[in-house]
């Protein structure tokens, strides 16, 4: 079938968080995390959102009991991005049209983010697109590499960054479109790196760079949406945003009526 799908990555343990609890179920103003990332996929016209669930699974799906629309994708090892996008290619094997890929725990990302990057991909016809963002502090976060031209030709983790890929700016806060044709395809080419043995998502995105494939890039994301949750001090900043940006809707919606 021909739709926008989503895969949100929602297995991981809170292990920097000093919880039991499954990371994507901290609440930020009174949600969990992963509320938020469904919201955002929705409206951006997700009509199947594919969960990727491990630690504390079945806790995970009993929060989320109510909603009827998920379908739920078990990755028992944890072994990286790109294998829990592994997990989901049965759910994948009959759909055409684009999948977003999106981490749980960045509940900061809009629904009109998404559904930029999405036609951004589609308008170029592209076969993965990206959305990027600026930090004055990179730091942590993979740089885009690109050409003399601008096009975009690779991600490279911070750790492996030579001196003057360090002082880029322009960093990946991980989310994708993909061709769900072109996702199917390149996922039987990843292979494990070491030490670790896990599977990434962004060698999925080199494999069609390497082939030759379109790609396009939403650039200029508010650095905000860039903010990931790995410890309380992160999660405790993402409220405090969460909070300012609704106290901001607020006042733009009472300007709108006075």
């Amino acid at each position: 079938m021909h739709e926008l799908t989503a895969i949100i990555l929602a297995a991981g343990k809170s292990t920097r968080m000093n919880s039991e609890l499954p990371k994507v179920l901290h609440p930020v103003n009174g949600q969990p995390m992963l509320h938020y990332a469904l919201q955002a996929c929705r409206q951006a016209g997700v009509q199947t959102p594919l969960v990727v669930v491990g630690y504390g699974r079945d806790q995970v799906r009993s929060v989320f009991s109510q909603d009827r629309d998920l379908i739920w994708i078990e990755q028992l090892e944890q072994l990286g991005t790109g294998h829990a996008v592994l997990m989901c290619q049965k759910a994948l094997a009959d759909r055409r049209g684009e999948v977003l890929i999106l981490a749980g725990d960045m509940p900061l990302i809009r629904g009109e983010v998404l559904a930029q990057l999405v036609a951004t991909h589609r308008r170029v016809g592209a076969a993965v697109s990206l959305a990027t963002t600026e930090l004055s502090d990179p730091t942590g976060y993979g740089r885009i590499i690109r050409s003399a031209n601008g096009e975009l030709q690779g991600i490279r983790e911070h750790l492996n960054c030579s001196e003057a890929e360090l002082r880029i700016r322009e960093v990946n806060p991980s989310y994708y479109c993909f061709d769900a044709a072109a996702l199917l395809a390149v996922l039987q080419e990843l292979r494990p790196n070491p030490p670790k043995g896990e599977y990434y998502i962004t060698d999925a995105v080199h494999l069609l760079i390497a082939q030759g494939a379109r790609t396009a890039s939403l650039r200029g994301l508010a650095p905000e949406e860039a903010t990931g949750v790995n410890t309380p001090d992160e999660l405790a900043l993402v409220h405090r945003l969460m909070l300012q940006r609704q106290r901001n809707t607020v006042a733009c919606s009472s300007g709108r009526t006075a």
